[in-house]
């Protein structure tokens, strides 16, 4: 007789999982961004996130989870080992994510509100370097970096919230999207973008100079006010050039000065300074009987074009444009003559609205000229570039709104004016280096992005002024050495020859028989 046996079917337990794709990982990637494709490959809202990677011990987990509103910049409230876990990551990458806490005094540093490249956004990437204060312009494509929904204006604050997590890579008042790639069912995997090697460290070190010797600034500058000479004002630290470069030019500034109190050594080399000094305001005189502004005879005033467009603008435009035709004009005559057939052929064939337009390779000198003018009188169009300004300089404006120097308010405007022309002369030649650059890579992978925006920073010269504006303490300006031999030596790369002009005029006739057909 066989012994009867009871089976009892028990059900499977299996372990709770979460999706998660490996592809979607950039490199560099920020908390925001991490848990932003979690939720949306999950279904999760901002409460059923905290009550994953919250920390149990935190002693504040019930209500976070009740009302998340929790800061992206610290992981202080994370549990970073379930989020290296879940995330499949090492926990090194989990720690970059909060990149704040890498860097001194990081919450000071750190933006509260979301900031992000609209390009990098498409591809579902945020880095959490955009929040630094330090960085305006995307360390990949070079756009500005934004801080607010461009459909309707709105900021975004970069925490764990339930209005920011209910539609990740979403405007939460407008609901624009910042990351079609995410929620494209065609794109397997995400832009790959190049790698950032150093970026971190150079961050690093950069903020850490600026902590360590900002107290003795600060003694330097108190000594010089008291002692009548005026404050020594700082270009702010690049972060796209070398570490190095920053802390030498300083150290420069205060040797030129003569400061003993400066006992900072930096390893780098010293850059060669240019000093520049102006002369004493020349303040106008109220004549109390008359009750009118009497002008000192030795004044001489600067003459502005009297076109009705430029009329329009503020003063401090009208001056700008005039140190940028003056550029233009010695860039034209006296570095850029042996391709002048190829930027005029160019601007009367490229006539229509290139910004963000892709197309073949023309002569990288042209093409470079012509996006240098475009990125600084916002205008799109190249042949439009050679014809007579008709509406205002718009990326000139931004320079003047962003970049110019802060000058002490002590300091007349003339002083100040004088101060942001040398400064956006300088700038003016950097950018385009930067520009010609970009034009040689172009011809090398052969296409051009025509992207007006698209330009780095690292050949931007670092500048110092000081001074009260006074017969006995007049304005100097400290700037290294300028970038003309730069721009000498990557235009030498390309010879005007026969073969070269006719190459590029084969290629604008693709270019427009493309456009055309």
């Amino acid at each position: 007789m066989k012994v009867a046996r009871i089976l009892v079917d028990e059900p499977l337990h299996l372990e709770k999982s979460w999706c998660w794709r490996e592809d979607w990982i950039h490199g560099f990637d920020s908390v925001y961004a991490l848990l932003s494709k979690f939720a949306m490959l999950n279904a999760l809202n901002a409460s059923e996130i905290a009550q994953i990677f919250i920390r149990r011990d935190c002693g504040k987990k019930t209500a976070i989870v009740r009302s998340p509103a929790v800061d992206l910049r610290h992981s202080a409230m994370f549990d970073l080992a379930q989020m290296a876990r879940l995330l499949r990551l090492q926990t090194q990458h989990i720690q970059q994510a909060f990149l704040p806490e890498q860097l001194a005094n990081g919450r000071r540093r750190f933006r509260d509100m979301l900031c992000w490249c609209p390009q990098c956004a498409r591809t579902g990437f945020h880095s959490p370097a955009f929040q630094l204060e330090l960085i305006r312009s995307c360390p990949v494509h070079g756009n500005p970096i934004r801080t607010c929904c461009q459909a309707c204006g709105a900021s975004i604050p970069y925490q764990l919230q339930a209005a920011v997590f209910a539609q990740p890579f979403r405007c939460p008042a407008c609901h624009a999207d910042f990351a079609p790639a995410l929620r494209d069912p065609k794109e397997r995997l995400l832009a790959a973008l190049p790698p950032m090697t150093s970026w971190i460290s150079d961050l690093a070190a950069l903020c850490a100079f600026e902590d360590r010797t900002l107290p003795t600034r600060q003694d330097i500058n108190r000594q010089r006010i008291r002692a009548g000479l005026g404050p020594v004002v700082f270009a702010s630290s690049n972060w796209q050039r070398s570490a190095a470069d920053y802390p030498a030019f300083i150290d420069s500034v205060w040797r030129a000065l003569g400061e003993q109190q400066w006992t900072s050594r930096p390893s780098g080399a010293r850059p060669v300074l240019t000093v520049e000094t102006k002369g004493p305001s020349e303040l106008p005189i109220r004549c109390k009987s008359q009750r009118k502004l009497v002008l000192l005879p030795a004044i001489v005033r600067n003459k502005v074009a009297a076109s009705a467009t430029k009329k329009a603008w503020d003063e401090r435009l009208r001056a700008g444009y005039l140190v940028y035709g003056a550029v233009r004009r010695y860039l034209w005559r006296h570095v850029l003559r042996d391709h002048r057939c190829c930027i005029t052929s160019a601007g009367y064939c490229l006539d229509w609205r290139l910004e963000g337009v892709s197309t073949a390779t023309i002569c990288p000198v042209a093409e470079a000229f012509l996006r240098w003018r475009m990125h600084w009188e916002g205008n799109g169009t190249p042949s439009s570039l050679l014809a007579p300004q008709q509406a205002q300089p718009w990326g000139l404006a931004r320079w003047m709104s962003a970049h110019a120097p802060i000058c002490p308010s002590c300091w007349t405007r003339g002083a100040e004016q004088w101060v942001s022309n040398h400064v956006l002369g300088r700038h003016a030649i950097a950018t385009l280096c930067s520009f010609m650059e970009i034009a040689l890579a172009n011809q090398q992978g052969g296409r051009i992005a025509w992207h007006s925006a698209t330009v780095s920073a690292r050949h931007l010269p670092y500048w110092a002024i000081t001074g009260r504006d006074t017969m006995i303490a007049p304005v100097k300006l400290f700037s290294e050495c300028g970038r003309v031999p730069i721009l000498l030596a990557l235009i030498v790369k390309l010879p005007m020859t026969i073969e070269h002009k006719q190459r590029h005029q084969d290629a604008l006739q693709g270019i427009r028989d493309t456009a055309m057909g």
